[in-house]
């Protein structure tokens, strides 16, 4: 396989006061990847830990991109998209790890798949073990059958098939509705037609979005299996937030997806079917004993008071617009 002297991969890296993992990152993927084939470009967000002095003094090949303020996991993004020159771009967390040299699998992958636009990467827990990291699109009747609990009762191979995360093994390369951002390839070509991450996303959701516009545009999300990424998640946001913040962010994440690409009544459902789920996991606390129930009731509270809110104001919002 010839390649040209266009590198095959831009890796894009974000990072906000990660400095300790960033190293180890960049590390890992200078040491692994054929560096004549990469470039690697990272956006740091505004970071008070010298992680761009790091960077400087450690990795001067790199392309870095100072931002004066955190503007969020989106925009960052697009700016190194905007900078890189790749035939497709691997967006890799900071908290992640390269393990060996994919670079030409994953061209030979895409090559061979050209309406394939994203791809994501096997993610694998630093302590051993695979981490869940794809989902089916949004879809109201996977969201109902969570919300009633009627997954609990049927057989793990077809909530895998179904369901795709925690019940399915991700030993196989195959279609999937969504990949985790953390460790994913995007075809160039394609964000040139279907445009690159929404703006209106900071943090969470920004990746669903981007796949599931993909999909309506007529390109395939995959998961490579053969490809297996250290990844230890949550490295920026679990000194800053609490459970429930991030739960939170994540809500108002799916909402904003659901708004741009569903009619409000549907919107309505899945706020209504997300309401279902919550009050389950509350009732489920009854079963739970000690601190573990206490936080759990807070927490499930909690992100029913917001889901609440959030209907009350669409609904308020509809009854208020004119006929």
């Amino acid at each position: 396989m010839k390649f040209s002297n266009i590198p095959i991969i831009s890796i894009v890296i974000v990072n906000w006061n990660t400095k300790k993992y960033l190293l180890e990152c960049l590390k890992s993927v200078y040491s692994h990847l054929r560096n004549d084939l990469i470039e690697v470009i990272v956006v740091d967000n505004a970071s008070s830990d010298g992680s761009s002095e790091m960077v400087v003094e450690h990795f001067p090949q790199s392309i870095l991109i100072n931002n004066s303020q955190n503007v969020g996991f989106s925009i960052a993004n697009n700016q190194a998209i905007n900078a890189s020159h790749g035939r497709y771009i691997l967006f890799l967390n900071s908290d992640t790890l390269v393990q060996n040299d994919f670079i030409k699998e994953i061209d030979s992958f895409m090559s061979n798949r050209p309406t394939a636009g994203i791809v994501g990467l096997k993610h694998i827990y630093p302590q051993g073990g695979t981490q869940p990291s794809t989902a089916p699109s949004p879809n109201l009747l996977l969201e109902a059958i969570n919300a009633l609990r009627i997954n609990l009762i049927l057989p793990r191979k077809i909530n895998g098939n179904i369901f795709f995360g925690q019940f399915w093994d991700h030993d196989t390369t195959k279609k999937v509705g969504r990949v985790s951002g953390a460790a994913m390839v995007v075809r160039r070509d394609a964000i040139d037609k279907m445009g690159p991450f929404a703006d209106d996303f900071f943090m969470y959701s920004e990746d669903d979005e981007i796949c599931y516009r993909f999909i309506k545009g007529g390109w395939e999300v995959w998961f490579l299996s053969s490809v297996e990424i250290i990844h230890a998640g949550g490295a920026s946001t679990s000194s800053v937030w609490s459970r429930l913040d991030k739960n939170i962010r994540m809500l108002e994440g799916k909402y904003l997806l659901l708004s741009k690409h569903f009619n409000k009544f549907k919107v309505n459902l899945f706020l209504a079917t997300m309401l279902l789920e919550r009050l389950a996991s509350l009732i489920k606390t009854c079963f739970v004993y000690g601190n573990e129930r206490v936080q759990l009731r807070q927490l499930k509270t909690a992100e029913s008071k917001w889901i609440i809110d959030k209907l009350y104001q669409v609904i308020k919002t509809h009854r208020h617009m004119p006929s």
